[in-house]
């Protein structure tokens, strides 16, 4: 059980790590959200948008 402790608090310090670094970035419109992704080339990004459809043959620049 020490293992399985130690593993979850290891974790937990790179979650709360992360947490800090996070940013919302709220746009007007859907292409908005393509050009600045884009522009930033993200490695991760989540879209929350009522306009799925819009993003599903975007040629969307990610970095890595």
């Amino acid at each position: 059980m020490a293992f399985a402790r130690t593993n979850i608090k290891s974790r937990q310090s790179i979650i709360e790590k992360a947490l800090e670094n996070k940013k919302l970035i709220l746009v007007n419109s859907d292409q908005v959200a393509v050009d600045l992704i884009n522009y930033y080339g993200p490695e991760h990004y989540i879209l929350c948008t009522k306009n799925n459809a819009f993003f599903v043959d975007k040629d969307l620049r990610l970095t890595s």
